[in-house]
């Protein structure tokens, strides 16, 4: 049995021609994008094959900054499930990048890799009112957010460079925007020199 029912370049999506301006100020053209994603489901599938699960590709789903792969298992039991859920590592390995995250919801299991090409969505066409602000869109392409009516304080935890000091900036911007000065009130707090 082969590792997918049917070829997987049958699922790349259709890219527009032309060239599309990469989020490290590269390049990428139609091709490389192509050539690129097909590399990155030829490494998944045989990441999952090489641990003795055979897999159906459904699609992908392209977030801002991540490619999300839908996938079934021929045979879902609970412990191919679990299975699947441990291969983020070895799909790490195989596409060279990284972080990989692999979730199961309603059967199908979701492999999300970064995405050749990272969609940038600007602050301002995103809205919120009043204390519900949003703060960038899932692997999905909803909104994402926090409202401070029912959760009046954030703390904001993570590595250097993943995007903290943003994330702070877009909130008192969103806050600024929705509210009048009198309704809003920010202590920001910070522990690295420069900030």
């Amino acid at each position: 049995m082969g590792i997918l029912a049917q070829p997987l370049d049958r699922y790349i999506p259709a890219i527009p021609a032309g060239v599309f301006l990469l989020s490290d100020g590269g390049a990428m053209n139609t091709e490389q994008l192509t050539k690129q994603m097909g590399m990155i489901e030829r490494a998944i599938g045989k990441v999952f094959y090489n641990n003795g699960l055979h897999i159906y590709l459904l699609g992908e789903v392209q977030g801002p900054h991540t490619l999300t792969h839908a996938l079934r298992l021929y045979e879902p039991t609970a412990q191919n499930l679990s299975k699947a859920g441990q291969l983020g590592t070895a799909v790490e390995a195989a596409i060279g990048d990284s972080p990989a995250r692999i979730y199961n919801e309603a059967g199908i299991v979701w492999v999300e890799v970064p995405s050749p090409w990272p969609m940038v969505t600007p602050g301002v066409q995103l809205r919120g009112a009043g204390l519900a602000l949003p703060l960038g869109l899932t692997n999905r392409k909803t909104i994402a957010g926090i409202d401070f009516e029912e959760t009046p304080h954030t703390l904001i935890v993570g590595p250097t460079g993943r995007g903290k000091t943003t994330t702070a900036r877009a909130i008192a911007f969103h806050l600024a925007r929705q509210n009048p000065a009198q309704a809003v009130r920010m202590i920001t707090l910070t522990f690295k020199p420069g900030d």
